[in-house]
């Protein structure tokens, strides 16, 4: 006989990351659906991740969404796992070998790009794009290394853009929580002394 195993919060959140988002991923990639959705499954499960992370309902929603060098947890919330998935969707569909693919895109950014929406994802993607491009010809490099020092990709693949698209996106939405923390009286005082402390680690 098979005793019962108890599911612990950090499994759960461990469910949520590796299966629930995998199972996401289809229906958000190939369905124009609203980000209004994502963002109504968003809310409607912060209190759930909440309660099994053992954190208070009025804690930071970054502590949960923050990289682990920005003292969170490393989850990644609906909201932007859909905006990845279209942005993924809009590379796939402008680089098509069907020709006939390409026009329809084509069109159809044409349309949206007059349309009133808060998020729609041929903008976002037409603007993201040409800055991942930008980076992946004429990448940064910290400290005093100078331009001539790194990987320079003189002619990148359509996979390349897509990668730097995914990670301009991610980078995005990571200063935007931090910037949120910063703005927070008490729960930003990690902002003050983060240069100064390691994250710890949930493995």
């Amino acid at each position: 006989m098979i005793g019962k195993c108890k599911v612990s919060g950090f499994m759960k959140l461990w469910l949520y990351q590796h299966y629930l988002l995998a199972h996401l991923s289809w229906p958000f990639l190939i369905h124009d659906l609203p980000v209004s959705l994502a963002n109504d499954l968003q809310k409607k499960s912060n209190l759930t991740l909440k309660r099994w992370a053992g954190i208070y309902r009025g804690a930071d929603i970054g502590s949960l969404f923050r990289s682990r060098a920005n003292f969170g947890m490393g989850l990644t919330s609906i909201s932007h796992h859909f905006r990845k998935m279209q942005l993924i969707k809009c590379s796939l569909l402008e680089n098509s070998q069907d020709t006939d693919v390409n026009r329809v895109y084509a069109l159809k950014a044409d349309q949206s790009s007059h349309w009133s929406k808060k998020f729609s994802a041929s903008k976002a993607h037409a603007s993201i794009a040409a800055d991942a491009q930008l980076q992946a010809k004429f990448p940064s490099n910290p400290g005093r290394m100078g331009l001539g020092h790194g990987l320079f990709i003189g002619d990148p693949s359509a996979k390349d853009i897509r990668h730097l698209t995914t990670q301009t996106e991610s980078d995005r939405y990571q200063k935007e929580l931090y910037a949120h923390s910063a703005d927070s009286v008490m729960q930003g005082q990690w902002t003050k002394w983060s240069d100064y402390a390691y994250p710890f680690y949930l493995s």
